[in-house]
């Protein structure tokens, strides 16, 4: 089916996925935790991805999470 095709083709996590990420990014910035702790704490967190996929969404969305954070 469809979820497995995406995977293989190496389409990453889910939009699910990346949202959980940044809002869990969102509130450990807001919690005053440093941009460089977020992807290892995150990855060590229950239902999330892979260390590699949490830095690359980290990466991907630095400004969505200032912003959200209230730092841009």
């Amino acid at each position: 089916p469809l979820s497995s095709e995406s995977a293989s083709a190496g389409l990453g996590p889910s939009e699910e996925v990346r949202e959980q990420v940044i809002a869990d990014a969102v509130r450990l910035v807001q919690w005053g935790r440093k941009w460089y702790e977020l992807a290892e704490v995150i990855a060590k967190m229950a239902d999330r991805p892979h260390l590699t996929d949490v830095r690359r969404i980290l990466k991907d969305n630095k400004a969505v999470i200032d912003k959200r954070a209230g730092r841009g």
